[in-house]
């Protein structure tokens, strides 16, 4: 089951509920009846005038108080790992931060999609090709390091089950004892990592590309070792369910330019384009060019006319031509810097 996190000037009926269950200083359990379909909510208390609720849908079925205790503190649990959650009392900052980040994924999550077969059937050793990395919806992020919040919202969502990463500042060394650290990748452990060779990823080869646009300097320059690509395959810890998030999901690391990958696997071998786009300039970042508007890649995304769905566009970037921001869905904050990043769509969808 999936939550959504409310503000406590959300109004629901439950907030009328009588059947209010403590199950801790600062934590809630309600039931409520709408449209003969049962909804519970958990209330946590994070200052002394606020409160955030997660609700869930449970069918037409009540669930008993033990239940409803256990979702409570899974609830509880939640708050604390993903936004720091370590008492009662929180900045008001915090606490919208926290309500954009539901509210954003609420959004998305009505555009929610089933995990690929070969995912769901996948163990260490199973044959598996490009191809199926790339059958399904792919999240997409140029010079990503370890910044997670696309994988975040596609997890949480359900909306992408596999994501491709790209940054050629990260050593595979580094990369991988990143990953093998404890709770790296918070409520999922791994169950395989796949390495993969270039004629993997590109059985017909390095495609050339049909108009000339020449790069300000070598896209390599800054790579701290030989090209790699792993794709590492997560699980969802056994103590979590669908209200955390994917039960599995693939991602895939790239040690090459963003911007040529952009051309090679979407433009190029596979010719479709990515359902979700974390665009983000990094100011001095080492980029020999900037993935926003007016840069070599808005030239490529505009010829090839391989334009992702939704584009998820920092504060400090300029979003491409022909993507509106979608309203009522809140700006996020993520990366390194902290960015706001707002939720685009792409003008054709939005028509159509």
């Amino acid at each position: 089951m999936k939550f959504v996190c409310y503000s406590k000037e959300f109004e629901l009926p439950i907030f009328e509920s009588e059947y209010k269950l403590i199950a801790d200083k600062y934590v809630y359990a309600y039931y409520y009846l709408l449209d003969n379909e049962y909804y519970y909510a958990i209330q946590v208390d994070v200052a002394s005038t606020h409160s955030i609720y997660a609700v869930f849908i449970c069918g037409n079925e009540i669930i008993d108080d033990n239940e409803l205790l256990e979702k409570a503190h899974e609830v509880k649990m939640f708050f604390r790992e993903t936004i720091g959650l370590q008492s009662s009392h929180i900045s008001s900052s915090t606490i919208r931060e926290i309500e954009d980040r539901g509210q954003f994924v609420s959004y998305l999550s009505q555009y929610d999609e089933e995990m690929p077969l070969w995912l769901e059937t996948y163990k260490d050793g199973n044959k598996v090709s490009f191809s199926d990395i790339m059958s399904s919806r792919i999240g997409y992020y140029p010079g990503s390091e370890y910044d997670w919040m696309l994988m975040e919202i596609g997890t949480r969502s359900q909306t992408i089950h596999s994501f491709i990463y790209v940054d050629y500042l990260l050593a595979k060394h580094d990369l991988i004892g990143h990953l093998e650290k404890p709770n790296s990748i918070s409520g999922y452990h791994s169950i395989g990592r796949i390495e993969w060779q270039e004629k993997d990823m590109m059985p017909n080869g390095p495609h050339i590309m049909t108009f000339n646009i020449n790069p300000r300097s070598n896209p390599m320059l800054f790579c701290p070792e030989q090209p790699y690509c792993f794709t590492e395959i997560m699980e969802r810890d056994s103590d979590r369910d669908d209200a955390w998030g994917a039960k599995r999901f693939a991602i895939t690391f790239i040690c090459a330019d963003g911007i040529a990958t952009y051309y090679q696997l979407f433009c190029g071998e596979y010719k479709k384009e990515p359902w979700m786009f974390l665009l983000q300039d990094h100011g001095l970042g080492c980029n020999y060019d900037k993935f926003g508007k007016g840069g070599i890649l808005d030239e490529i995304i505009k010829r090839s006319g391989i334009k992702p769905q939704y584009v998820l566009c920092g504060d400090n970037t300029y979003i491409w031509d022909g993507y509106t921001k979608i309203e009522g869905v809140p700006s996020i904050l993520g990366g390194m810097h902290h960015n706001s990043r707002s939720l685009y769509i792409m003008d054709d969808v939005l028509k159509g």
